[in-house]
């Protein structure tokens, strides 16, 4: 289907296409909950532009696998703290006026546990 177009009109239908990736106020919202993503695609780019397309693509999700394994392998631990009128327990760093108990130490891991935690999970002291 595209076989007799000549190069110019090919690349005008490709920058039409492309030009809705660069609304601004998209970007700020995309980078606002994790500025990691908006670097994470400035390496994508970069990396196609210099090494090519499928180069820079497996470039770009080589370096995102890293950082959501990063992530995964270091959870948020945190010491709880008791309500001593309900008894409920919570992070104690949010309840300051509640009690942290000086017998046992109680902390959550957030999110699920497997092996990659293991390590970050066990040295809570």
């Amino acid at each position: 289907m595209f076989k007799n177009l000549p190069q110019a009109t090919l690349g005008a239908i490709f920058v039409v296409a492309v030009m809705g990736f660069f609304r601004v106020d998209e970007l700020r919202r995309f980078a606002s909950p994790r500025t990691s993503a908006i670097l994470l695609s400035l390496v994508a780019l970069a990396g196609v532009l210099a090494l090519g397309v499928l180069p820079g693509l497996l470039v770009a999700v080589g370096l995102s696998l890293i950082v959501v394994i990063q992530r995964l392998s270091r959870p948020s631990v945190s010491l709880l703290a008791r309500d001593p009128a309900t008894g409920s327990w919570g992070r104690a760093e949010r309840h300051s006026e509640w009690e942290v108990p000086h017998e046992v130490l109680a902390a959550r891991v957030d999110g699920l546990l497997f092996y990659a935690k293991a390590r970050a999970s066990r040295s809570v002291s």
